[in-house]
């Protein structure tokens, strides 16, 4: 998603014009880590390459407490960035990714992962 779509999303959704930029990757990152447990609480009908409308309550207060926000901001959040965190690689795939590009531009350089 390109940042200005990123923008205007926020934009759309006045309530959270306050979320600092630390607060969404947040939000995006522990949403995408928790697609697993978001798929399997919906009904077997739904496609499961499509985002649910709504994160189940065990999730919306996990992500509450964890990030320190309002529920009303997490529901709002997802409204918005759902598409967006369903899109999202793996962790898995994205650990291995991360580890693939500092071994290909890192390395030569003396920067890696590992410390």
């Amino acid at each position: 998603m390109a940042l200005l779509a990123v923008l205007q999303l926020l934009d759309q959704h006045p309530t959270l014009r306050h979320i600092k930029t630390a607060k969404l990757l947040d939000f995006l990152r522990f949403s995408a880590l928790l697609k697993r447990d978001i798929d399997l609480t919906q009904p077997a009908r739904q496609n499961p390459q499509i985002a649910p409308d709504f994160l189940p309550e065990s999730v919306s207060l996990f992500l509450s407490s964890a990030l320190d926000m309002l529920l009303d901001d997490i529901s709002a959040l997802w409204a918005a960035f759902k598409d967006e965190v369903w899109e999202m690689d793996s962790p898995e795939d994205r650990a291995l990714l991360e580890e693939t590009t500092f071994k290909t531009h890192g390395w030569h350089l003396g920067i890696s992962t590992f410390h």
